[in-house]
């Protein structure tokens, strides 16, 4: 009887594996940012049937979950379903292309509820030089009348997503702007490649915009939150070098008085003291009362 029971669990468990194993597309991996000069690598659980389309070219072979397409030339992705039906769409956003983004469950979308990839093409501080002529001496002597700083995300969300959100439905044009780079990106596991290519994304839609200053603050931490945060700034310090912006650094927002919720207990996010001071800095970049 043992023997029976057993060996019809297994009829079951293989019938159960054999069948579908997802309804909808399952995104194991969908990059939020990728060079143009590089292949988008994306890893997909699909329903039977379905495809990653190119145009008219099938991307994913049977049974592959993963997907590689050069970035470069790609503007859009389809996922079509057994009938050829396109169900979902990937859309390569360059700097400066049109549109309001919105930001769901941690992911760009645009407002048709497409899948966004930021694409830009590669710079290093180092070796390209095509951007300088974006540096305006007598813009730094203006103040900014932008301030995009966006609104606190869920634990362990990207706070620099909705700063692209904000962005993008932010008028810049011949506007100076100031650009709240959040300290709570720290949590969220950011690999430090994608964290750069985001915030250059940032600043040269900017630019592409027709903004005429642009100023990152760093994102402010605690002390002791000092490690986890410095990989994040050294990329932000590394965009505003490569992309002739300014950047204001978050080291005078370290101290602990700027923290404390009460004798001994540090916050998460700044107190009313340290919003001051953030306030403060900034001011310095913004008209008044901005």
């Amino acid at each position: 009887m043992r023997l029976f029971l057993i060996l019809a669990l297994l009829l079951i468990v293989s019938e159960m594996t054999a069948a579908d194993p997802v309804s909808v597309p399952v995104w194991d991996h969908l990059p939020q940012a990728v060079y143009l000069e590089e292949d988008l690598h994306m890893a997909v659980a699909l329903p039977n049937g379905w495809h990653v389309m190119a145009g008219d070219k099938q991307l994913d072979s049977a049974g592959a979950q993963t997907v590689r397409v050069p970035a470069e030339g790609a503007h859009a992705l389809r996922v079509v379903d057994a009938n050829g039906e396109q169900q979902q769409r990937i859309a390569l956003l360059r700097p400066g292309a049109a549109g309001a983004l919105d930001l769901t469950e941690g992911r760009l979308r645009t407002r048709d509820g497409d899948h966004v990839v930021l694409a830009l093409s590669r710079r290093e501080h180092s070796e390209d030089r095509r951007w300088l002529f974006l540096r305006n001496s007598e813009s730094a002597a203006q103040a900014c009348e932008v301030l995009l700083a966006a609104e606190p995300v869920a634990l362990g969300e990207s706070g620099l997503l909705a700063v692209v959100q904000a962005s993008r439905r932010s008028s810049v044009f011949k506007q100076g702007v100031v650009v709240q780079l959040p300290g709570d990106d720290r949590l969220v596991g950011w690999n430090h490649r994608h964290y750069r290519q985001c915030v250059a994304w940032v600043v040269a839609d900017l630019w592409a915009r027709g903004a005429r200053r642009i100023v990152l603050v760093q994102g402010p931490v605690s002390e002791l939150e000092r490690t986890a945060m410095e990989p994040l700034w050294a990329q932000a310090r590394d965009v505003a070098r490569t992309y002739n912006c300014e950047l204001q650094e978050a080291h005078g927002l370290l101290k602990e008085r700027y923290w404390l919720l009460a004798e001994g207990l540090l916050g998460d996010r700044l107190n009313a003291a340290g919003e001051a001071e953030l306030v403060r800095i900034r001011g310095r970049f913004l008209e008044p009362g901005k």
